[in-house]
């Protein structure tokens, strides 16, 4: 498929990426909302409980901005074109997220708090056959591995020129 000359369009499906910045917030119909991952981070660092609603057994792709970008790097520096899925490193249970989230920036008080009375969470999985046997991409990060990364740019903020300073609720030493 070829849009214009010399441009061959790379189409990345995915679920949702994750990635330490300085914003917290996302619009919803004009709203302004915190994302949900980034709330349990500011419970964590503050020492408060988390809630995990549902079931903690469905599961769902979690993305890391780096593996995204790698994908990006990855198809720029070929001539394959196409749609390709992008999943996490592996598909993580609700309970396994909250888990790598309170081991990078929770305290010793921090506690996860099953809510099965509450609505259950979508769960998402994606193949990553194509993206992997075409386009030769595999995500790295596995979902420990990006929070605690994620923890370290929430210190260091290597963005901060381009987005701003942390907001100090987000951070812990």
């Amino acid at each position: 498929m070829r849009i214009a000359e010399g441009f061959e369009p790379c189409i990345f499906r995915h679920f949702m990426v994750y990635g330490w910045h300085p914003d917290a917030y996302y619009y919803l119909n004009g709203e302004k909302r915190m994302l949900p991952w980034r709330s349990m981070i500011r419970r964590c660092v503050n020492g408060e409980d988390i809630e995990i609603y549902g079931d903690t057994s469905r599961k769902r792709e979690l993305l890391y901005i780096k593996d995204f970008s790698a994908a990006v790097v990855r198809a720029a520096d070929t001539d394959i074109c196409g749609i390709f899925n992008l999943p996490g490193y592996k598909p993580y249970t609700l309970d396994e997220m909250v888990d790598g989230i309170i081991a990078a920036f929770g305290t010793e008080h921090t506690r996860k708090i099953p809510r099965p009375d509450m609505p259950d969470t979508p769960q998402i999985l994606l193949s990553h056959k194509k993206s992997r046997d075409v386009l030769g991409w595999t995500p790295k990060w596995t979902w420990d591995e990006a929070c605690k990364d994620m923890k370290k740019e929430s210190m260091e903020n290597p963005i901060e020129l381009m987005w701003g300073k942390n907001d100090p609720l987000d951070i812990n030493g």
